[in-house]
């Protein structure tokens, strides 16, 4: 082999490996940010929808319209469906 093939080989190799290197930490960090982003909105939607639907007898109602109307912002169903 020449030694042209091998110079333009090696920097064919080299730039696809970075490419697939900057790929791959883009993905790994997005994928991070969008899972904990995910996580973050389950929980406050699992507090919410539990405050919504097991505290009403245990709060007087102007709390409980506090607790609804932040339920509805968050993006809430008015009726829940239960698995079961």
């Amino acid at each position: 082999m020449k030694i042209g093939r091998k110079i333009a080989l090696f920097y064919t190799l080299v730039t696809v490996l970075t490419t697939m290197a900057v790929i791959g930490v883009f993905y790994l960090f997005s994928s991070r940010y969008i899972d904990g982003l995910y996580r973050s909105y389950l929980r406050e939607k699992a507090f919410l929808t539990a405050q919504k639907h097991w505290e009403r007898d245990e709060v007087d109602e102007q709390s409980y319209q506090t607790i609804q109307r932040k339920y509805d912002a968050a993006g809430g169903q008015r009726d829940f469906v239960g698995y079961g």
